[in-house]
């Protein structure tokens, strides 16, 4: 993108006083007035810091870091959002966690909810039954199942902290 610099559009009326055109100063002049008069210590000021604006968007706009070698090193230093590994990692994570939604889904939605409270929110089958009006029996019957199913999955499953795809059950 290319910028225009922006000049401050002045005129000399006397000695040390300057009339400046409001309009080259700011992109939106909210006053009624068309001029200001200032001193040329302001006029100074005014100019020199247009110029530092200038200089700044131009470097900014035209600046290119070299990045290292190492995409790593370029994602720390903030250089690039992901390095190359990352995104590779990334995309595996992905498939894997369809692959553990996909075990998980195999599961009825009770025993989803009763190993998510078992093993994530650390509850006794007695207090799992109480809630949903069953007996602890029931409860650790019914959680037994459901590890059996997954104990087929194992495999998929070890890929995965345990912590992460419990968070997924519910």
């Amino acid at each position: 993108m290319r910028y225009e610099d922006k000049k401050v559009e002045f005129e000399k009326v006397g000695e040390n006083v300057n009339r400046v055109k409001l309009s080259s100063i700011y992109d939106h002049n909210c006053s009624s007035q068309e001029y200001v008069i200032v001193d040329d210590e302001m006029l100074k000021y005014l100019i020199e810091s247009e110029m530092k604006f200038n200089t700044n968007r131009r470097t900014k706009s035209n600046h290119v870091v070299a990045l290292p070698e190492d995409e790593t090193a370029a994602a720390k230093m903030g250089a690039v959002v992901e390095s190359e590994e990352e995104k590779f990692f990334s995309e595996v994570d992905e498939l894997l966690k369809q692959k553990v939604l996909k075990v998980l889904a195999r599961l009825s939605v009770s025993q989803r909810r009763r190993l998510y409270m078992r093993f994530r929110e650390n509850k006794s089958y007695t207090v799992i039954g109480r809630e949903e009006g069953l007996t602890a029996a029931a409860i650790s019957a019914s959680c037994i199942r459901a590890i059996k199913k997954l104990k087929k999955y194992g495999k998929i499953l070890q890929k995965v902290p345990i912590n992460t795809w419990i968070d997924w059950l519910i």
